[in-house]
Order: C-alpha cells, then sequence, then structure tokens
C-alpha cells in the first residue's frame, strides 16, 4: 500500500518511535483518502484493526496510548529545505485524538498539514507495507529520505541534518562519526538493503579530516544488477582500488602472510599500488604478487571495510 507523501512532511525531526512512525504513516494514509471523498473533513478516524494490519503493531492498548502521546509531539518539518511552501516550525503531528469509541481513534490534524497532505507539492512514494517490516526508526526516516529523492539516484545531507532527520541532537547525539555509523547508519542501510526493491550505499565526505557530509546512493536493486554486468572486471577494480586508497591512504586495512597491507600512491611511480608496512616505511609489492593481494583484499570486502571504518573514529572532533 503506498503513501503520496509530501517532502516536507518526510522531512521531520524524528521524535516518533519506531511505532508511533508506522502508525503516523497509516494515519497519514486515511486522511489523505478521507480528503478524497471530502476536502472539507477536519475530523477523521482509523479502524484500530487496520492500524494493527499495515503497522505491524498488535496490542491495542499500546496503539492508543501512542497515538495519545504523539498528540503531546511538535516537529519541525521541511528541514532539508525541499518543499518551497512556508513551513512553520513546531507543528503538533496530531492533534485532539479520541479513543473512547471501541475500537476506533478519531483526530485532527493541524490546518497547514492538511492543505500539503492533500495537494503535495513534492512527494515520495512510501511503502507501507515495507515500513511495517522494519524493526528501527532509523531505518524508516531514512527508507522515507531516500524514496523522497528515488529518480534521482542519489543524494548529499549535511551530518547535522542527517541527525535531525534520524531523532538525533546535533550537538550532543554520537559526537564520533564511527558510533553514529555502527548504532544508526549502518543497521538502517543493512535493514533497507535486506527489505526493500532499492539498493542502497553511503559515502562520508570530508572537509579536511572531518566527516562533514553524507553522500547516498540508490538504485532499484533489478537496475543495480543491470548496471553491473555493464563494468568490465577492470573497471570494477579500478573503482574498487580507488575507493579503498581515498579512505586508507597508506593506513593497515589487512593481514596477508603476517604482513599489514596498505594501499597507498607510489612516490615515484605516482600510482594508486599495494604494499606492506615494515619499520624503514612501505615495501612495495611485485606487480605479479600485486595482483594475488588484489584478488585476495577484493574477495574480502566485508573485512576490509569493516577496516576502513576504523579510521572515521581517530580521536577526531566531530
Amino acid at each position: 500500500m503506498m503513501l503520496k507523501k509530501e517532502s516536507g512532511l518526510i522531512q521531520m525531526t524524528n521524535k516518533l518511535t519506531r511505532s508511533q512512525r508506522a502508525i503516523y504513516n497509516y494515519l497519514l494514509f486515511v486522511v489523505k483518502k478521507e480528503l478524497r471523498n471530502n476536502p472539507n473533513l477536519r475530523r477523521f478516524e482509523a479502524n484500530i484493526s487496520d492500524i494493527k494490519k499495515y503497522t505491524g503493531s498488535q496490542n491495542s492498548t499500546h496503539i492508543k496510548e501512542s497515538i495519545l502521546q504523539m498528540q503531546e509531539v511538535k516537529v519541525s518539518f521541511n528541514v532539508l529545505g525541499k518543499s518551497k511552501q512556508d513551513w512553520k516550525k513546531d507543528l503538533g503531528v496530531i492533534l485532539d485524538v479520541d479513543v473512547t469509541e471501541e475500537g476506533f481513534v478519531s483526530f485532527s490534524m493541524e490546518e497547514a498539514l492538511i492543505a500539503v497532505i492533500n495537494k503535495p507539492d513534492m512527494y515520495g512514494m512510501v511503502d507501507l507495507k515495507v515500513i511495517k517490516g522494519m524493526q528501527s526508526k532509523h531505518s524508516i526516516a531514512l527508507y522515507e529520505f531516500i524514496s523522497d529523492y528515488l529518480k534521482i539516484g542519489k543524494k548529499r545531507v549535511y551530518l547535522d541534518d542527517f541527525k535531525v532527520l534520524m531523532g538525533i541532537d546535533p550537538q550532543s547525539g554520537y559526537k564520533r562519526f564511527c558510533d553514529l555509523n555502527a548504532r544508526v547508519i549502518a543497521p538502517a542501510v543493512k535493514e533497507i538493503n535486506e527489505k526493500t526493491s532499492i539498493a542502497l550505499a553511503v559515502e562520508p565526505i570530508y572537509r579536511g579530516r572531518k566527516v562533514s557530509t553524507l553522500e547516498f546512493r540508490f538504485i532499484y536493486k533489478d537496475e543495480s544488477k543491470s548496471q553491473q554486468k555493464q563494468f568490465s572486471k577492470k573497471e570494477q577494480f579500478v573503482k574498487y582500488r580507488e575507493e579503498v586508497y581515498k579512505t586508507a591512504e597508506g593506513r593497515p586495512i589487512f593481514v596477508y602472510k603476517n604482513r599489514d597491507v596498505v594501499v597507498d600512491m607510489h612516490p615515484k611511480k605516482q600510482k594508486i599500488m599495494v604494499g606492506y608496512k615494515t619499520p624503514n616505511g612501505v615495501e612495495w609489492y611485485s606487480d605479479k604478487e600485486a595482483l594475488t593481494v588484489w584478488d585476495i583484499l577484493m574477495q574480502n570486502e566485508t573485512v576490509v571495510r569493516e577496516e576502513l571504518w576504523k579510521y572515521h573514529c581517530e580521536d577526531l572532533p566531530f
């Protein structure tokens, strides 16, 4: 079941829990459907059985409590400024909740939100069945975010803005990038890749030695497979070599024959080469052995990438 969700509503400060965000999306679906039949309607009603069906929440009492708590939540919408409409800050997500009628919940919404729900200017297509299967509020928020830019295929976002979209305080939350990656980014990317039809990758962008921006690249998986077939083995190798060098740049990334393997720019040949650490510097592999080492590195790509992530955490201020 697809929700045509206004970009400003997608790009909200994520103060809701996982269950609340899923429920909120379903309530938006209800509002949109009822407004289609009656544009002047200002009070809406949702069946709790349907909320269970489309959100994964199974406890009626918990659903009612979650919705009651949501009327106390105020958020900022349109965090990235994609929507050009005039968005007020600190709007309530839902208002005036009534859960007294057995099996139903009724509610209203801010007038400003009703307008964009009914006639979205810019929007992403959000699959409620996909959201139902997700376990993390960060996964849901990230999935919605990339759905908003899916036709483009990639999007850069400042690190602080990304934190806001995830519901993390930009100043006090996850000051070390490796912690943010380990607990928020990597699990969310993994869940999206496992549970959706989207192939997602993320790359940190540095300003000096500090991560300032994240670049997300995404594509439908069937398109991704088709594109991969277009690259020759040599092209895939060159791309992998450049990505490893960009992050590692002379630092150990793997152990081969009890030696710390490094990837760096050869000072004389001025090309990216592979070697190993010695007390006197880097000893470069011969061309023949280098091919073997590169083959091993590419076969162990997951291990290499885990090592590369550690270099985002070298006691740097973020």
